[in-house]
């Protein structure tokens, strides 16, 4: 992922294996990173969600970042933001990076839009992110 080959990286991880919870992450990483925001999607719920709908109280500041990202990249605005309302404030540059762009979105809507949002419309236009998306920690 530092040299910008997620699907050579996606080649290691499957031929070694990916039981460890931070090589999932790398996985689920390169997989957005390639444009596979559904199998992303998957490895992520695995990784965030237990009991089929509440957040694991011990994820990782990082998978529930990469949770809300690829939400975000399947155009599931509202999705992100749940989600992202539950990661805790810290110093962790992803959530930071991703708090930006969501700031930064919001201060470009328009009134009508914000409204909407507020009444759980969402607006049609996207977040843009920083950079590639996902975060290993």
């Amino acid at each position: 992922l530092q040299q910008d080959k997620p699907r050579e990286a996606i080649e290691l991880i499957t031929q070694f294996g990916s039981k460890n919870a931070e090589i999932r992450n790398a996985f689920g990483v390169c997989l957005m990173r390639i444009g596979e925001h559904d199998k992303a999607l998957e490895v992520y719920r695995s990784l965030c969600i237990s009991q089929g709908v509440c957040l694991k109280p011990d994820a990782p500041i990082a998978h529930l970042v990469n949770y809300a990202t690829v939400l975000l990249l399947l155009h599931n605005i509202s999705g992100c933001l749940d989600i992202l309302r539950q990661v805790p404030a810290s110093d962790n540059p992803g959530a930071m990076r991703l708090r930006t762009a969501v700031d930064r979105w919001r201060k470009s809507l328009s009134l009508w839009q914000r409204l909407g949002l507020l009444c759980g419309f969402e607006p049609g236009a996207a977040i843009q992110l920083d950079g590639p998306p996902g975060v290993l920690a």
